[in-house]
This record gives C-alpha cells, sequence and structure tokens, in this order.
C-alpha cells in the first residue's frame, strides 16, 4: 500500500470566520511554512464531504465567531474531524476555534452577547469560558488589547522536537487578545488519562484511547470569571495542548498569529490601537518564537530559522515582467502587438488600467544598456496577508517591458531561467507556434491570475505565449488549492486560442499537458525507467521509497490548471502547469528523483532543466495500455486505460475479458485511486 506524504495545512473560511483574523492565519502560516507544506483555505463543504484527511498534515479554525461554526461544521465535518485528530491527525483553533475545540462553550453569560452550549468537537473536556477581558464588541478594536502572558517552557519537554524551547529563558510575553476565553480547571486533566469511547470512522465497533491535557501558557493577569466578575481566577490557562487519541489540538485564547503589520491601515490617531501595535512590535520576535515551537509540536517540520527570517522578511517584492520574441519572428508580428498595447493605454500616459493591474508598458530596444537597468526596480511590495480565497486587494502596479530584439543580458545574470538555452530547446523541437512567444518574472503573485484577471490585456497578447515565473507566492491549483511555487519549480500558464468544434472538445488539452512532461522525458531513453505517474486527469506524482520503512510513497510533483472562455468561434484556454523540478521541498523533484535513482543503480542519469521540461509541454501525445485498474461501480472489473475519447476528453477502459466491453469514466464523476488501481463513482 502506497503511503501519500502529507503536505496540507487547510484554514477554515466559512462563515463566521473573521477577515483580519484569516488573512493574518494564511500570512503567519505561509511565512512560517513556506516551501515545505501548501497553506490552503477551505470550506465547511470541503471539509464533510472530500477526502481532504489522507493529505492533510493540520487543520487551522481561526478566530471570528463560534456559533456559524456549529451551525456549519457541527455534524458531517465535526465527525471527520473528530476521527482526524484521533488518527493522528493535528487541530489548531485560535479564539473561536478554542470556543469550538472545547467540550462546552460559555461565552458572555448575563449579557446580549450570550453564547452558551456544548461543542461537537469536545478536544478539551471541559469549558472554554470567556470572554477571560471584559469589553468585547462584535466587528471593533474598542475592546482588544495586548495581553501578557507566562509561557509554561516546560510542557514542551513532551515533544523531543521541542526540547529546545524548554531550556531557554522565555520572557513574559505579550500577545493579541479580542473575545477569547480561559479553559476552565485545565490543570485538573493535566496529569491524569481520560478514558473515552469513539465511533471510528469504517468502523462499527468502538475504540477506546487515552486524553491528557498539557498547559503550555497562562495569563499573566488574574481573570474574573464571566459568570461573576467578581470571582477571580488565578493562573488561568491560555493556550493548552489536548493530547486526543493519536492526534494532538492546541487551542489557544489568544492570538499568537497575530503581527503588529495586521494594524499598519489603522490611522495614527487611533490612540487605542496605536498602544498595542507598539506593546506587540516589541515581543514580536518571542510571539514567532512561539508559533514556531507550537507547530513543532504538533509535528509539523519548522526550522528554529524561520524564527529570524519572518522576523526580518515578511514582504516578498514582485518583480517587472518581460515580454519576448524566442523564435525570429517577422517584423509586421512584433509591431501589431506594439501597436495593440499602445492602442490600450490609458491616454496620455503609459498605463493600461487592467482589471486586476495597473500595467505600466515600457520598450527594451536592442540598444538597452546597464544604465537603463538601474531604472527597472520592484514593481511593489508584495503582502501575503492580502491573498485569501475571498479577499479582493488594491490594484498593484506591475511594470510590463517588451523586448522587441532579446532578453537584456544584464537581467539574463540575475534571472533564475536561462532564457537561451529554453531558447535552444524549442528550435530543436521544431515547433511552429509553441514557444514563439514568452513572458517572464522573476517573483510573482500568480502567472494564472494575472492572464486570467487582466481583461485589456489579454486582447493584445499574441496567441499562444507563454507566462513563466521562476517564483509564485500565490500560486493556483484546482479549487481553493495553492500551489507552494519555491526556486526550482517550473510555474508557467499559456495563454491559446483554441477553435470551437463539433468534434473536439476543449477538455481534451488539460489532460494532455501532463501527458505531454511523461512523453516528453520518455524521448530520452536514460529516463524511461523513473517511477513517474499520472493522478488521472492532471496530477504528476513519483514513486518513493525514501521512509524509514522503505515503503511505497507517493509525492506530487506537479499538475495542472485549466481555465476557459468563449469568445465567438474560439475558446480562449489559459493552461497553468507547476512542476517541481528541481526543489526538494514541499515533497519531492523530478531531479531528486534522478538522483534517487542513480543512488540505487550505481547509474549517471543527467539532471535535467526547467528550460527543457518547458519545451517537452509542445508535446500533445499519448501512448496507452500502460494502465490497468480496477471499476468498483462495474463488479470489479479489471481493465486497461486505451485511450482519451476525442468527443469530450473521457478515459476510454477496456476489459481484459473482452475487448467489445467498453468504459467511457468522466474524471469529475469518478474518484480514480491510484495508489490501489480503483475506479469508483465519487460520494
Amino acid at each position: 500500500m502506497f503511503e501519500q506524504k502529507k503536505i496540507d495545512v487547510l484554514v477554515y473560511c466559512g462563515e463566521g470566520v473573521s477577515n483580519l483574523f484569516l488573512k493574518q492565519t494564511l500570512s503567519t502560516f505561509r511565512l512560517l511554512l513556506e516551501n515545505k507544506y501548501t497553506v490552503i483555505p477551505v470550506e465547511a463543504q470541503q471539509l464533510a464531504t472530500e477526502p481532504w484527511e489522507k493529505t492533510t498534515k493540520l487543520l487551522i479554525i481561526p478566530g471570528g465567531r463560534d456559533s456559524p461554526y456549529v451551525r456549519d461544521l457541527g455534524d458531517s465535518a465535526a465527525f471527520k474531524i473528530k476521527n482526524f485528530v484521533n488518527n493522528g491527525g493535528n487541530y489548531l483553533g485560535f479564539c473561536a476555534g478554542g470556543y469550538f475545540g472545547s467540550a462546552r462553550c460559555i461565552f458572555e453569560p448575563n449579557s446580549p452577547l450570550c453564547v452558551v452550549g456544548d461543542r461537537p468537537l469536545g478536544f478539551f473536556p471541559n469549558a472554554c469560558k470567556g470572554t477571560a477581558y471584559p469589553g468585547f464588541k462584535y466587528n471593533s478594536e474598542d475592546g482588544s488589547r495586548a495581553v501578557k502572558i507566562v509561557v509554561k517552557n516546560n510542557a514542551f519537554k513532551q515533544k523531543k522536537a521541542c526540547e529546545w524551547y524548554s531550556k531557554i529563558n522565555s520572557p513574559i510575553q505579550s500577545l493579541y487578545y479580542n473575545g477569547g476565553g480561559y479553559f476552565v480547571d485545565a490543570d485538573s486533566y493535566s496529569n491524569i488519562m481520560l478514558d473515552y469511547s469513539i465511533d471510528l470512522e469504517n468502523s462499527n465497533s468502538e475504540m477506546s484511547f487515552n486524553h491528557h491535557i498539557n498547559v503550555l501558557a497562562r495569563y499573566y493577569d488574574n481573570i474574573l470569571d464571566p459568570e461573576n466578575r467578581l470571582n477571580i481566577v488565578e493562573d488561568a490557562a491560555a493556550i493548552v495542548a489536548c493530547h486526543y487519541g493519536k492526534g494532538v489540538a492546541i487551542l489557544t485564547g489568544v492570538h499568537p498569529e497575530i503581527s503588529y503589520r495586521a494594524f499598519d491601515h489603522i490611522p495614527p490617531t487611533e490612540k487605542h490601537t496605536k498602544d498595542i501595535v507598539d506593546i506587540l512590535k516589541s515581543t514580536d520576535k518571542e510571539r514567532i518564537t512561539l508559533m514556531v515551537v507550537m507547530l513543532q509540536y504538533l509535528g509539523l517540520d519548522v526550522n528554529n530559522n524561520s524564527i529570524n527570517e519572518c522576523s526580518n522578511t515578511p514582504i516578498k517584492p514582485i518583480t517587472p515582467t518581460f515580454i519576448l520574441p524566442i523564435k525570429d519572428l517577422a517584423v509586421s508580428e512584433m509591431s501589431e502587438f506594439s501597436y495593440k498595447l499602445n492602442k490600450f493605454l490609458t491616454p496620455g500616459t503609459s498605463f493600461i488600467n487592467d482589471s486586476l493591474d495597473i500595467i505600466r508598458f515600457n520598450m527594451i530596444n536592442s540598444d538597452f544598456t546597464r544604465l537603463a537597468h538601474t531604472n527597472i526596480t520592484k514593481t511593489q511590495q508584495y503582502d501575503p496577508s492580502t491573498v485569501s480565497a475571498n479577499s479582493e486587494s488594491v490594484k498593484n502596479i506591475v511594470d510590463l517591458y517588451f523586448c522587441s530584439s532579446k532578453f537584456p543580458d544584464d537581467f539574463q545574470a540575475i534571472s533564475q531561467f536561462n532564457i537561451g538555452e529554453f531558447t535552444q530547446h524549442i528550435k530543436q523541437l521544431n515547433t511552429k507556434k509553441f514557444g514563439n512567444w514568452l513572458m517572464y518574472t522573476d517573483v510573482t503573485s500568480s502567472t494564472q491570475t494575472f492572464l486570467e484577471k487582466n481583461y485589456i490585456l489579454q486582447k493584445a497578447l499574441p496567441n499562444p505565449i507563454v507566462n513563466l515565473a521562476s517564483t509564485q507566492v500565490s500560486g493556483r491549483g484546482r479549487g481553493n488549492n495553492l500551489w507552494i511555487s519555491p526556486p526550482g519549480c517550473l510555474m508557467s500558464s499559456i495563454y491559446l486560442h483554441h477553435p470551437i468544434s463539433k468534434t473536439t472538445s476543449p477538455v481534451f488539452i488539460q489532460y494532455l499537458v501532463v501527458l505531454s512532461i511523461i512523453e516528453g522525458l520518455a524521448t530520452r531513453p536514460e529516463y524511461k525507467k523513473l517511477p513517474l505517474a499520472i493522478k488521472w486527469p492532471n496530477d504528476l506524482y513519483c514513486i518513493s521509497k525514501e521512509n524509514a520503512e522503505n515503503s511505497p510513497t507517493l509525492k506530487k510533483l506537479g499538475g495542472t490548471l485549466v481555465n476557459s472562455f468563449s469568445n465567438n468561434d474560439h475558446i480562449l484556454l489559459i493552461i497553468g502547469t507547476g512542476i517541481n523540478v528541481a526543489n526538494s521541498l514541499p515533497t519531492a523533484s523530478i531531479n531528486q528523483l534522478i538522483d534517487e535513482y542513480n543512488f540505487k543503480n550505481s547509474t549517471r542519469i543527467p539532471k535535467i532543466s526547467m528550460e527543457e521540461i518547458l519545451a517537452f509541454l509542445k508535446n500533445y501525445t499519448i501512448n496507452t495500455g500502460y494502465i490497468l485498474v480496477t471499476l468498483k461501480n462495474h463488479d470489479y472489473d479489471k481493465v486497461k486505460i486505451i485511450g482519451i475519447s476525442t468527443q469530450n476528453g473521457y478515459l476510454i477502459a477496456e476489459s481484459l475479458d473482452s475487448t467489445k466491453k467498453k468504459y467511457e469514466l468522466h474524471p469529475n464523476g469518478n474518484s480514480f485511486d491510484m495508489t490501489s488501481g480503483l475506479i469508483g463513482q465519487k460520494s
């Protein structure tokens, strides 16, 4: 049986989640976990119906309002979340996520804001009671404050990865607070094991398991009991680790995920918030240290270097975009492109005020010199906190340079992609259309989004054109997924006009993109033995045995995303591709696979470049008959995949018992489990 590496960190973004807390959660975790995990916003329906547990390392429920969480996550999703943690998964609940993760919520009793009731998860076996500090108001900073907490360093000794933290002198630190609770009588559960029974998923029997609480931090000041503000609560638990079955849930009443930078937009005249920001800023490094050790406690691979890196470099710069011809094109074709871009400029300016970005257009000719290079700097400061599944941000200014002859030597020297090598591969392959034009950026937000959302720019672009980036800070996958895109990954989007035809569906194209990578590698005999596989229809995987048990592990190397738009007699296609070529994080890379193969077989297969992989995308061909699977919904008939329907792009399967029995398999209607070779209808 294959083991699939867990690299997903899911952040709940459903109704009730505060927009501020969602943005900061995404920002903080993308900074801390960059290159190793994908941080993905997720809705209630996905948690309730999709098999997210197989690839997920951590589920985060941010702050907000607990009542909508109960309504939307209280049944199927809660059952799956409990089983996820019991079976070794991890849960992290901030503020409202802490209330929701407890057995009972007691919020502002005896007040108009009163919310009291049992909660479905019960990771903490008693109540989370709040607010710990009075004055809370919904959608307001009036009741917010910077509160002092005392971190219990010795509590982290329970996890080997956190032993270093128990040896340092952690001072009292201040964290953002707004409406959180404390965990009632937490110490009474710290030294005993609670026996529970739980119905495990896919099991008719009940399984007994152990459940205990480890207090990680306490409020420094005494708390006034929300049920009777005259009663003082000493040493109230602010952060608890709930050991639940094989997994751990950390619940907090404070907000260690909130940086002082979250309030940069607040006018300095608002003294209340400014005072809070000043306090938070003074202990921000301690906050990041606490976040790192909490993630290590939950079993995530986080390096201590992240503490300094996140403190000093929280913002990634977006670099200029260059458009250039790769082949020797006719002067008329280049003049037409330049004419179209100029036509769409706002009169009297060099700007295109597009739907997503403001694009500043510049021409670079063969006389371009290093002197002019000094005037081209980063286009903007990109703040990861502005990225979420449901948020819109202010328009960014993107510098777009049209290089009429060649990519400037000055920029090639600092570029992470060798355009000269790519040009050689394209010319060797003798492509007709693909590779005529290239759009290149060192660091961008998303190649896919840039092409898809800038509608005016679309009208001027050559057909086809490849948009390529060396690093993406918010690359997109299917659904709401994000694809981590550090250096060493090949991230590209192809903009293509496809004629509408009665005989061929454009959906066919997306199925061929990953196939073209496999086929391209297969043209080199030395690469044919690499254990590459396709998870139909659009993901590229490898099969590795690098774990301690030497058992097969599935690791994702890449995937595709195709967006289409109808336009008269054509369909506009934006074909996004992400392939991990040379970076071993977060999962594996093609070159890492080559290294493993060379080591085990004493061979010297050369590593492959991103430039050559990109050139492979022109080879839209397919070999058939290699994939053997079992159809769960057809009496477990054993079949082989023999091709793709030219009518609708479905997989065509042929029975091994009779060549007359054929099946068309819809990719969105069937689940293809490559690990067991089983196809069945999606539930």
